[in-house]
């Protein structure tokens, strides 16, 4: 899959998945800076993720995809996004990203109480 063409097919689904209800409106924060606000996010709970080259050892995290178009920064660790944040928010601190393409990064978050 070319790159221009993941670009444009994921700014034509999103707004269908987001209609549909499977994705969620977010914002992302880093530090004391403004937040960006992203009518799409993925949020996928209880993904099987393993520790390294050296574990076979599963875990189960939870993993949100967010999109480039957006304007957003490369996110780093302790960026804090905030699912739903005009309905019933839930809070996330970035730990890591886990994947990235020419469209959207994957990041595994830690879920705020």
């Amino acid at each position: 899959m070319s790159n221009a063409f993941k670009q444009r097919f994921d700014a034509l689904a999103g707004p269908r998945f987001a209609a549909a209800g499977i994705a969620d409106a977010a914002t992302i924060q880093r530090g004391i800076t403004a937040a960006v606000a992203m009518s799409e996010v993925y949020v996928d709970d209880g993904v099987q993720a393993f520790g390294g080259a050296d574990s076979s050892v599963p875990q189960l995290v939870t993993t949100i995809r967010l999109f480039k178009r957006f304007g957003i920064l490369k996110p780093a660790r302790g960026d804090v996004i905030v699912v739903d944040p005009d309905g019933t928010p839930e809070t996330f601190k970035v730990e890591s990203i886990t994947d990235e393409d020419s469209s959207s990064y994957l990041v595994i978050v830690v879920r705020e109480s």
